[in-house]
């Protein structure tokens, strides 16, 4: 096609058809693309596990240290001198006299 001016002789191409891509090779860089979105969900996935087993860790530590020490807090109320010691401080005497009482059975 060719377009006339008084001062400028234009001439414009013809437009070409382009050649078009196999249908293969959308489909592949659509699976591989896929592929890739797929890997980056399961890495981002695996990280956030990551972080939340650290979590967990770090809890079963600090309650692993809370049990220690409320084992140690029960041994010392078990403690008989101890006992004694916190009685004594608080105004306890010893019994004058003790008194056996019997022990009812329940009957069948």
């Amino acid at each position: 096609m060719t377009a006339t001016s008084p001062w400028i002789e234009l001439s414009i191409p013809e437009r070409r058809r382009t050649r078009r891509r196999p249908d293969g090779l959308g489909a592949l860089f659509l699976g591989v693309l896929l592929a890739a979105l797929a890997l980056s969900a399961l890495r981002v996935h695996v990280t956030q596990l990551r972080y939340e087993r650290a979590a967990a860790l770090t809890e079963e530590q600090h309650l692993a240290d809370e049990e220690r020490r409320l084992a140690a807090a029960v041994q010392s109320m078990k403690d008989p001198r101890r006992l004694a010691e916190l009685a004594k401080a608080q105004g306890f005497v010893r019994p004058e006299r003790l008194l056996d009482l019997p022990v009812r059975t329940a009957a069948r």
